[in-house]
Parts: structure tokens; C-alpha cells; sequence
């Protein structure tokens, strides 16, 4: 009997990703320039999130990034909630994201939400876990 070789496909491989949840009342912008009055991070308006609702109406979800981020990692602030429509189906109550790409410490996350919390308007903040949220890739291109 001939044995069969067995080929595997192996995915795309992104880089790790952590998710910091924010609720926020203000726009997108005024939180951006918050971020980098404080934090001088750089963040500038990108691409729009495109997701489909059930009906077949495209919804946008604006993206700030820091496309010049640092080797160690790369920050997007993404609005989560849309004309009704919520990006992370599993938390809907969420305002806003902060997706951190690549190699950050607890210390990092940690600074981060502390400077989010000194903002005027953040009511509160919050460490996501991808695979709670149920997301197998970074909800921005990384």
C-alpha cells in the first residue's frame, strides 16, 4: 500500500496583539489628540475599518495609528461603535480600542491605561484578550 505525504497549509502568521477597551464620549479625535499631547504618540488617521452588517450595508470605523510606531510595537485607536453597529460583536458596549501590536510588557499596558484614565471624559478602561473577543486576527492591518 502506497503511503499518501500529507501537506499542511499553514496560515499567515501576524504579529501578537492586545486590545485596551475605553469608554469615551467624545469623538475620535479629540481622544487622538489627548493621546499625543500626553503620550506623544503619533497617532494620525488611516484607513477605515469595513465591516458588513447582516442587511448589506457597509459600516466605517474610523482608525487612528501610529504608522511609524517603534520596532517594539505599533498602537491603532479604532472607534468600536458605529451607527449602531459594534466592531467587537462580543463586547458592544465598548466606545473605543486601542489594538497594540507587537512585543509590549505588562509595564507598557499598564502606563497606558493610566494615561487614558487622567484623560477628561474617560470614564473607564480595560485589558481585552483577543481570544475572549473572539478575534483570530488584529481588527486593523498590522
Amino acid at each position: 500500500m502506497k503511503r499518501t505525504k500529507i501537506h499542511k497549509l499553514e496560515a499567515e502568521e501576524h504579529a501578537p496583539f492586545l486590545l485596551v477597551g475605553i469608554s469615551y464620549n467624545d469623538s475620535i479625535h479629540k481622544l487622538a489628540w489627548a493621546l499625543n499631547s500626553k503620550l506623544n504618540l503619533g497617532l494620525s488617521e488611516a484607513e477605515p475599518i469595513k465591516r458588513e452588517k447582516e442587511d448589506g450595508i457597509t459600516c466605517h470605523f474610523p482608525v487612528m495609528s501610529n504608522e511609524t510606531g517603534t520596532a517594539e510595537h505599533t498602537l491603532a485607536l479604532i472607534k468600536s461603535k458605529h451607527e449602531g453597529f459594534s466592531l467587537l460583536k462580543t463586547l458592544p458596549n465598548i466606545d473605543y480600542v486601542i489594538q497594540v501590536a507587537g512585543t509590549c510588557t505588562n509595564g507598557f499596558i499598564t502606563s497606558l491605561r493610566r494615561e487614558l484614565k487622567a484623560i477628561p471624559g474617560v470614564m473607564g478602561t480595560f485589558t481585552i484578550n483577543p481570544k475572549e473577543a473572539k478575534l483570530k486576527e488584529p481588527l486593523s492591518p498590522i
